[in-house]
């Protein structure tokens, strides 16, 4: 059986190499991003899991980037920023392929649905891709 940990060190382990990290600011986050984390980041972290032979998991892969802030002629106070939609664009496409029809060893991922853009409670933007993981257990004890 893998734990959460694992499964998340596994999808990092697609993601964390240069062509995917030489085109970011930021960096790759397990599990949730820092509050005070600035430029463009990855979270990843795991939605569910079960415990059958099969093991499967679904996971978040969000990828954040900064704002586009749009200047009005009046100054309202009002949040004016708009979600950078080329740069995520760009972002999916760089990192998609890494996720989608992977198979390795001991595990196996797929995209389950496309990116979706969403605000966070903060007021900014990030791009939501979930991935299907599956691993075949073989250290069942019990059997």
């Amino acid at each position: 059986m893998k734990t959460g940990l694992e499964v998340v060190r596994d999808i990092r382990s697609l993601m964390n190499i240069p062509e995917i990290t030489n085109n970011i600011s930021g960096k790759i986050y397990d599990f949730w991003l820092p509050q005070n984390a600035t430029g463009e980041n990855v979270a990843i972290s795991v939605l569910a899991i079960d415990n059958e032979k099969i093991q499967s998991s679904f996971v978040n892969v969000n990828i954040y980037a900064p704002n586009l802030k749009i200047n009005l002629v009046n100054n309202t106070g009002i949040d004016n920023t708009q979600p950078n939609l080329l740069r995520f664009d760009f972002l999916a496409n760089l990192i998609i392929p890494f996720l989608d029809s992977q198979f390795k060893y001991d595990f196996h991922t797929w995209v389950d649905s496309p990116p979706i853009p969403m605000r966070n409670t903060d007021g900014g933007w990030f791009l939501n891709i979930k991935v299907n993981y599956q691993h075949i257990q073989n250290n069942f004890k019990n059997i």
